[in-house]
């Protein structure tokens, strides 16, 4: 699934996973998300163990699609990786940052690309989500 979400176009993306399995994973993404929140390596370094970063470079490729996305907000995605970043009080380590700040980035995108080119409603929705907010810390920005 998740080699087709990289590879294919939207279309092809939603043409062939069911509704069902992406509400499947956005589930077990969840999940996931909130049991590493509570993880002590990543609450003490910033850093995840590879199968939990893998885990979570799954929605890197996912967040181009409209399918995913609207399934990850309905289901409050947006929130729960919001709520893992948060548990880690300073900044996480470059690989973790890098792989929110992308999905950031590529969900953007992809709702504004819905919204016919709509950027302030793009970003409310990740505002409102608290991922925006999050993505600054990712960056080692201090909003003032």
């Amino acid at each position: 699934m998740v080699a087709l979400a990289d590879k294919a176009s939207p279309e092809k993306v939603e043409a062939s996973i069911p509704e069902s399995e992406i509400m499947a994973l956005v589930e077990h993404i969840k999940h996931a998300l909130g049991t590493i929140s509570q993880d002590n390596k990543w609450l003490r370094t910033g850093a995840l163990e590879k199968h939990d970063l893998e885990l979570l470079n799954t929605i890197v490729p996912y967040a181009k699609h409209w399918c995913f996305i609207k399934v990850f907000m309905a289901r409050g995605g947006f929130e729960a990786l919001t709520k893992f970043c948060v548990s880690r009080k300073g900044i996480p380590s470059a690989e973790v940052s890098s792989s929110i700040i992308v999905v950031l980035h590529d969900a953007h995108i992809t709702l504004q690309r819905k919204w016919g080119g709509d950027t302030p409603k793009a970003f409310n929705v990740l505002e409102k989500s608290g991922l925006l907010g999050q993505v600054i810390r990712c960056m080692g920005i201090s909003p003032r």
